[in-house]
């Protein structure tokens, strides 16, 4: 592009026939990298060459003198399709002659060079003959892959599909493109003018040394005007990545309908449509069940319609429930919450309608009386009301219904029977001939509503006592119906029927003592009470009852944003669930106040409570067995008949001790899902009586199906007879063993498998060794590693199925998934305004970012817990872990490297999600970002990245460079990019360049007063106290200082002279400095001297002198000859005064002159600093190192006044500590939580610590 800019700035320059040919010059820079990728071939595997077989040895030599014959045929040739060469081509031929022009040469060398790269774009148009090739043993075709890749497995036959080829090759594509053509117009052409116009005016005239004094093109200045370009042109792809990943990524989730149901608006409106969608995905279809000659005749006979729909119906109500129950077990809702959300457990026959959950029909019963009260006699509103709102018209339904349904069951009479009869059959007449309003009088229906209230209220308690008052509701509101709302011509013979024969003729006649009265002795009460018939009380009664809208609930923004996510994940692409018996068994592998005190059960509700809003074992447990009791109920809808289903999973809950059915659905569950927590240290934590062990005793007896894998140390007799005892160590897996079935408390474990180990297990990293060491326990074809700081949903738990199902289907057309990637959520954002920066900041990473990972690039790894494993194909291929010290620091990745190498698939999946927690303090933060900072800088010496580098296609490489150590090296660039462009203008502002070129050429925390106090006392106590063995960094900035300088200690002598080469550029800034001072220029005629230099650095060790005079006189004199020290100082102050004094007077120095100094000698003192620490020992060895150490301490006393100076002066204005505490918990102030009394504590308790 530099070429093209240069030659006239257009691409179509590049058809130019001197353009081109200049151009053509690109394959001797590719020759040249070429050999540098041979070299460093041979660097890095030189230590492993007593290893590798003659073959490889030979591939190796033979590919560095391939590269290095090219190195020198291509610039031959090349020189030679010029006729009046400059440069290097004209010496290239004046030392093989200047023969005759042959263009041809160059192009045929071309074309040879390039014959490799032409064979490897034809197979990478065909990557099935590609795999083919790789992947085959045969001798001839291995041999003619022998120079393209080395005889392993691993790494063979890795490439995609022909259409994921396509997608991630079109990617790059359209990226490369688009920076390519931004990179031209907007980085590289506006600079070529400017260039050739600094080349044709040379600039002598310079203020300080010139770094090329006698060169003609003022090459120092387009050095320093090109560099920050040329940086951030390798730079900015890594931006162009995150644009058309962030691009490409919503797109990709809007066509996997990704964020439909976002809020409690959209969920209400789709609800409707739920029901299905839930049948569809998380229930069995009949395609999915077994065939064959006994699956014909074992098969029942098909349900009808009618049927159907209500067994897909009860099958919703189950799931929806346990559900919401698991929400109220997690207190995400109320009692009150809860009832709103709930559907009837079992289908109520009798009426024959879908019940829908009352938080979407509340407050449509108090309306739609009023509607009708105040619409006298005509019903267009209320009709209009009912067509709008399908909701409106589905709560009228059920309560008329279920009014009908109680009346009949509470009236026993047969007199008061046929009352009721004629009544209703009154009102379904009208409602039939739509009639309804117009012909009854709706004014006291809100009366009615009242008295009926009453008398749900009234079965709510269900007391005998309360008959009266019952039998005097039920002539209430007979009364309000024969006298209010109908008319004497509408009732016919009903209120013939209510007095026993002719209304005309016994009106006013029989004495009212002997009349019978109606519904007295006529009334079923108190009613005998049933789950069923309890619901449907306490329904009806929020339906009527029930004003305000429910738009609202749920209130808590968790249980919103869950719901609202199974809702949308119902209508995603997913696969069909199948019946319990034939999914995928899984296994889940874990990584690992005083008046409540005395009482024990107080206090253990405490403790849950407490832990389940923590990131602790406890949380994450609870949530993984959400999978146990998920399967138990898929199992139930599985297996249950009709009247089970139809009497509800919670029934058969109730009575689990004596169904048979809830046996097999716990056996099988138990069948299907395994879980298991690695815990190292329980063994040891058992014996020596810690509060820990007896925990996790507690876990496992309130969860019976879980599984504890630790590491068990024991002593046994020695075989050496040197040695009395030894260590022996066991892999061992225990479970909860109840000795006393009513009391829990005293639950002992019980061993199920103890496997001897040849030594201690835990050598490398601890957490791949936790996992390594208990996965032998785990069984099953599938297998969940989950973090101790996440946590499961009940919802989410009811779509493993679906997700395991993954694995019988190939995604890629190729392969099956070896790892099924599941999205995270992050449940600590709200913690503070960090916590939250942190959680979008993964939450964009296991989202959008994942999902183009995953498809189109196809490079997703394995970035952390939960991703789901194919076991039997990472226990065959070295597990799911690496743990070996420092290179596998970021272990997760590494099991992506391993299955992608080993020909696996590692797909993403959004419709199922699994809570996380995140750091939440900036400490947390900034260590968590170095370790991944640092496991990938580890990444770059591992062999897997090695081999994925070789052994991908150029665009899949592309992928996985951005998406793993390019963003880091990215990153790196930009930080080398901000010191290029600022070493550069100093370059030309010190040196006069910048003036030249301007005049000659026209070129266009916290908060109050007193915690500052004492975080100056405390930082004061750090740097006064001194380091030593023992000494915490925390405690001493000895210790702290000492620490810092570890690596120094282990980097080798390259590493010295790296740290000592870096140290250097510290000096640059005296060097500029010292030529613009006053004082310089009245002593010196030639201000350029580099006498003036070195003049400054006599004055840098002189006060470095003194500085070690004063430290040797206060340690040698200053306790026995205190008045010679004190003199000493006294002639050492005279003598810096009468200098200052002197140099003001006779020189000419002035108080620019000394801020000039001070910014001229610090950063060499730091300088001087970085040296000697990089060379310790010997700076040790002469007996400076302590005054090295002073003088670091020195720059730290003065950072910290630096730094302590405007905070405590921002801290004197109240405002300052209110804004900043506003800002840290931003979200809790949005929840209305008042953080201050948080911060504060209870006074009481303030005090008492004061007073200690």
């Amino acid at each position: 592009m530099i070429i093209i800019a240069w030659n006239g700035g257009t691409p179509s320059d590049i058809f130019d026939a001197g353009v081109f040919k200049q151009v053509l010059s690109i394959f001797i820079t590719a020759a040249i990298l070429k050999l540098g990728q041979a070299l460093l071939d041979i660097v890095f595997g030189w230590k492993a060459r007593k290893s590798m077989s003659f073959a490889v040895k030979l591939r190796y030599v033979l590919k560095l003198v391939s590269a290095a014959a090219w190195v020198v045929i291509l610039p031959v040739t090349y020189a030679y399709t010029w006729e009046n060469p400059t440069g290097l081509a004209r010496t290239i031929k004046s030392w093989l002659g200047d023969g005759q022009n042959q263009p041809s040469l160059y192009i045929l060398a071309i074309v040879i060079y390039l014959a490799p790269n032409i064979l490897a774009s034809m197979l990478f148009l065909f990557p099935f003959l590609r795999r083919f090739l790789e992947s085959s043993n045969v001798k001839v075709i291995t041999f003619m892959m022998w120079w393209s890749q080395p005889r392993l497995f691993v790494g063979r036959g890795m490439h995609e599909g022909a259409f994921s080829l396509f997608k991630y090759t079109m990617f790059w594509v359209l990226l490369l493109a688009m920076k390519l053509t931004v990179s031209f117009y907007i980085e590289i052409k506006p600079l070529v003018q400017p260039t050739k116009d600094i080349m044709r005016v040379p600039i002598r005239t310079f203020q300080w040394h010139e770094f090329f004094p006698h060169g003609t093109n003022n090459i120092g200045v387009v050095i320093a005007l090109w560099a920050p370009i040329i940086l951030v042109y390798f730079m900015d792809t890594q931006i162009w990545y995150a644009l058309f990943s962030t691009l490409i990524g919503g797109i990709y989730g809007a066509y996997r309908r990704l964020g439909e149901i976002r809020t409690l608006g959209m969920l209400r409106s789709r609800f409707e449509s739920l029901p299905v969608a839930f049948n569809e995905r998380l229930i069995p279809s009949d395609t999915n069940r077994s065939k064959g000659l006994r699956a014909v005749f074992s098969r029942k006979p098909k349900a009808s319609g009618d049927e159907q729909e209500d067994e897909k119906a009860a099958r919703f109500a189950q799931m929806w429930n346990l559900i919401i129950t698991s929400f109220r077990e997690e207190d995400l809702i109320d009692n009150r919450e809860m009832d709103l959300l709930l559907v009837p457990y079992c289908k109520d026959r009798e009426l024959n309608i879908f019940q829908w959950p009352p938080f979407l029909l509340a407050s449509k019963i108090p309306i739609a009386l009023d509607m009708a009260a105040d619409s006298g006699g005509k019903d267009r509103d209320l009709t209009k009301r009912m067509r709008s709102d399908p909701y409106f018209s589905y709560a009228i339904r059920e309560c008329y219904a279920s009014f009908k349904n109680i009346i009949n069951t509470l009236v026993l009479g047969q007199r008061e029977k046929d009352v009721i009869k004629e009544i209703f059959d009154v009102v379904d007449k009208h409602i039939a001939d739509g009639t309804f309003i117009r012909d009854l009088n709706m004014r006291s229906l809100p009366a009615l509503s009242k008295k009926f209230v009453d008398l749900l209220e009234l079965l709510q308690k269900n007391k005998e006592e309360d008959l009266g008052q019952v039998v005097i509701l039920f002539q209430d509101m007979l009364e309000v119906v024969t006298r209010d709302i109908m008319e004497e011509e509408q009732l016919g013979g009903v209120l013939e029927s209510i007095h026993g024969g002719s209304y005309r003729r016994h009106e006013g006649i029989t004495p009212l003592d002997q009349q019978d009265q109606l519904f007295a002795k006529a009334i079923k009460f108190p009613v005998e009470e049933s789950n069923a018939w309890t619901e449907k009380i306490k329904r009806l009664h929020l339906l009527l009852t029930v004003k305000e809208s429910a738009m609202d609930v749920p209130t808590n923004l968790d249980a919103r944003r869950r719901i609202s996510f199974f809702a949308n994940s119902l209508f995603m692409e997913m696969p069909n669930a199948p019946r319990v018996r034939n999914m995928l068994p899984f296994s889940v592998e874990r990584k690992t106040e005083e008046e409540l005190r005395e009482d024990e059960e107080l206090e253990e509700e405490l403790r849950l409570w407490a832990s389940y809003r923590g990131q602790t074992l406890t949380r994450t447990v609870r949530g993984m067995m959400y999978y146990r009791k998920a399967l138990e109920l898929q199992a139930f809808l599985d297996m249950a008949k009709d009247d089970d289903l139809m009497e509800g999973y919670r029934a058969t809950e109730l009575m689990s001790a004596d169904s048979k059915l809830m046996t097999r659905c716990k056996a099988i569950a138990d069948l299907k899902f395994t879980y298991v927590v690695s815990c190292q240290q329980y063994g040891i934590q058992k014996r020596s009586g810690d509060p820990c062990a007896h925990d996790i005793l507690r876990l496992m007896t309130t969860y019976p199906s879980l599984r504890v894998a630790y590491i068990d140390e024991v002593e046994a007799p020695s075989q050496d007879r040197n040695k009395k005892v030894e260590k022996v160590y066991y892999s061992a897996l225990v479970k909860a063993s109840v000795t006393k079935p009513n009391e829990p408390g005293q639950s002992l474990d019980q061993v199920i498998y103890k496997i001897k180990l040849p030594g201690n297990a835990i050598l490398g990293e601890g957490k791949p060794e936790n996992q390594n060491h208990a996965i032998i326990f785990t069984r099953g074809e599938c297998l969940q590693t989950i973090d101790m700081n996440q946590e499961h949903y009940m919802e989410e738990a009811l779509k493993m199925r679906n997700l395991l199902e993954e694995f019988r289907k190939k995604h890629d057309g190729v392969r099956y998934p070896s790892i099924l990637g599941v999205r995270e959520h992050i449940f600590t954002g709200s913690v503070s305004s960090l916590a939250w920066f942190m959680s979008n900041q993964e939450t964009s990473f296991v989202t959008i970012g994942q999902r183009v990972l995953a498809n189109p690039l196809r490079v997703r790894f394995h970035y952390g817990h939960p991703d789901i494993f194919d076991r039997l194909f990472h226990l065959t291929r070295g597990g799911v872990s690496k743990a070996s010290k420092i290179i596998n620091l970021s272990e997760d990745i590494f099991a992506g490297f391993n299955s992608t190498l080993r020909e696996g698939n590692v797909t993403h999946h959004e419709y199922m999600q699994v809570g996380k927690g995140r750091d939440v303090g900036l400490n947390q933060i900034s260590l968590f970002e170095a370790k991944i900072a640092n496991g990938n800088g580890e990444q770059t010496l591992s062999r897997d990245i090695y081999r994925l580098g070789h052994r991908f296609d150029f665009f899949r490489m592309l992928s996985c460079y951005y998406t793993t150590i390019g963003f880091y090296f990215s990153t790196m660039i930009t930080v080398w990019t901000v010191y290029v462009f600022l070493y550069g203008r100093l370059y030309l502002v010190l040196s006069g360049l910048d003036e030249a070129l301007a005049t000659g050429r026209k070129f266009v925390h916290n908060s109050s007063l007193q915690k500052i106090v004492d975080d100056w006392t405390d930082w004061n106590k750090w740097i006064s106290n001194r380091g030593g063995i023992g000494v915490a960094p925390e405690k001493s900035w000895e210790s702290w200082w000492d620490k810092e300088q570890e690596p120094l200690r282990h980097s080798g002598k390259r590493g010295t002279i790296v740290e000592i080469l870096l140290a250097l550029r510290f000096f640059i800034y005296q060097y500029g400095l010292v030529y613009h001072l006053n004082i310089t220029k009245n002593i010196t005629k030639d201000t350029r001297s580099v006498l003036v230099y070195c003049f400054s650095w006599v004055v840098i060790f002189v006060i470095l002198l003194v500085m070690k005079t004063v430290s040797v006189g206060r340690r040698k004199f200053s306790a026995e000859f205190q008045l010679v020290f004190r003199l000493i100082k006294g002639l050492i102050f005279i003598t810096f005064i009468s200098i200052v004094v002197i140099l003001i007077a006779i020189p000419g120095m002035t108080v620019l002159d000394t801020f000039v100094c001070i910014l001229a000698f610090m950063p060499t003192g730091w300088g001087l600093l970085l040296i000697a620490q990089a060379i310790r020992p010997a700076v040790q060895k002469i007996g400076l190192w302590g005054s090295i150490k002073a003088l670091a301490r020195g720059y730290e006393i003065l950072m910290g006044l630096l730094l302590f100076t405007p905070i405590a002066f921002l801290a004197w204005f109240p405002f300052v500590s209110e804004f900043q505490t506003r800002m840290l918990f931003n979200q809790a102030f949005s929840r209305g939580l008042q953080i201050s009394r948080i911060l504060g504590g209870h006074k009481k308790d303030r005090a008492t610590r004061n007073k200690e």
